[in-house]
């Protein structure tokens, strides 16, 4: 069994840095992938979405890309459509491939007491850490295989994931992908991206105030009965 999963892991491991070497020589761009595609809208949303699958697996295609290219070639309510999908299906994807190494990451972190310490602590604010991470920019391939092979509950990681990215793809798909943080728009993304992390935190801290009450007071009923 074991040799049989490194096996499977040597194989997508090829195929990624088959296609990472691709991509790397033939970058894509969103002007390239409007001028690609065919007229016809049902093809271009599906070979869109392919590209998204594709994402889920290779960091070198960019997700602003995609979305700006979403914007470029549908109107704006369809847009927001396909790339919603689209988001969902390359988080999903990255995720699934992290959730296959789930028990092998377990059994490394039992073996070590300070892993162990600190996936306990980070566990708990699991939702912000990757909410923080995706806002942020990091790799959203190298974040979805991290929380999915540290067994983050898929809906939370999804939902954490898309408010992260959201401010920046708003502006992708109205915009373009040529605004940065160095601009005003890019600025302000960021301030909704820090506030949007602050929230949440601030959120979670409460509600663990409030469940440590309900339980010392839980243990104070018993004691006086």
């Amino acid at each position: 069994m074991k040799k049989k999963k490194i096996i499977l892991y040597s194989i997508f491991a090829v195929i990624v840095v088959a296609a990472v070497i691709y991509f790397l020589c033939n970058p894509l761009s969103a002007e390239e992938i409007e001028a690609m595609l065919p007229q016809n809208e049902w093809w271009s949303a599906a070979i869109l979405l392919v590209l998204f699958v594709m994402k889920g697996f290779i960091p070198v295609i960019l997700y602003a890309i995609l979305v700006t290219a979403c914007g470029a070639l549908f109107d704006l309510p369809y847009a927001i459509l396909l790339a919603s999908i689209g988001t969902v299906i390359t988080f999903t994807i990255s995720y699934l491939i992290g959730k296959t190494a789930k028990t092998d990451v377990n059994r490394m972190i039992e073996k070590h007491e300070m892993l162990k310490k600190y996936y306990v602590k980070g566990e708990k604010y699991s939702f912000v850490f990757s909410l923080a991470l995706h806002a942020v920019g990091l790799s959203s391939e190298l974040l979805g295989a991290f929380f999915g092979s540290v067994g983050m509950a898929y809906v939370p990681y999804l939902v954490s994931s898309v408010i992260g990215v959201l401010p920046g793809t708003a502006m992708w798909l109205v915009l373009g992908d040529q605004k940065s943080i160095f601009t005003k728009e890019g600025l302000v993304i960021f301030l909704i991206d820090c506030m949007l992390v602050a929230v949440s935190f601030l959120y979670l801290k409460h509600r663990d105030k409030k469940k440590a009450e309900k339980a010392a007071k839980s243990v104070s009923d018993d004691s006086e009965k």
